[in-house]
């Protein structure tokens, strides 16, 4: 997976700014919403395209020192899509962040659990790709919030 802190530095994002989402400071415990520092959607790329072929929508969240790298994927033909993503550590990068409890919501209840793989992966395909959160158990006490837009493109 490219990840696009390669592309954007988000130790740089300030949690305290008029952006900041309220309580993402990471010296508080428990649910910590993630401010959401990309999103290709917002992005003009310039050039007029023909393709009909669904893109991937590339987000980046950060909440304290982790950043959550999103992507979604439409699935051709369907309504469904599949969310990948990777946890990353700003202020360790050589830390994985890996076996971190990760659930899937939809409308607010739990549809699927897993953890990160070996280098900080998940991986869920999804039938209906809206009113979706993400929640990561970062610790033993506390938990970060990902909103996913429900807009694809």
């Amino acid at each position: 997976m490219k990840s696009l802190l390669k592309e954007m530095d988000c130790t740089e994002v300030s949690s305290s700014g008029p952006n900041a989402a309220p309580g993402a400071s990471s010296d508080k415990c428990g649910d910590q919403p993630a401010q959401l520092v990309f999103d290709s959607a917002r992005m003009s790329s310039g050039v007029a395209t023909r393709s009909s072929a669904a893109s991937v929508r590339q987000l980046l969240y950060r909440s304290g020192p982790v950043c959550i790298d999103l992507h979604i994927q439409p699935r051709p033909g369907m309504v469904a899509a599949e969310v990948t993503g990777q946890l990353l550590d700003s202020r360790r990068p050589s830390h994985i962040m890996r076996d971190i409890p990760v659930s899937l919501l939809y409308d607010g209840g739990a549809v699927s659990h897993q953890t990160t793989n070996q280098v900080g992966e998940f991986d869920f395909r999804v039938d209906s790709p809206r009113h979706l959160q993400l929640v990561f158990g970062i610790g033993k006490r506390k938990s970060v919030v990902v909103t996913v837009p429900d807009a694809l493109v």
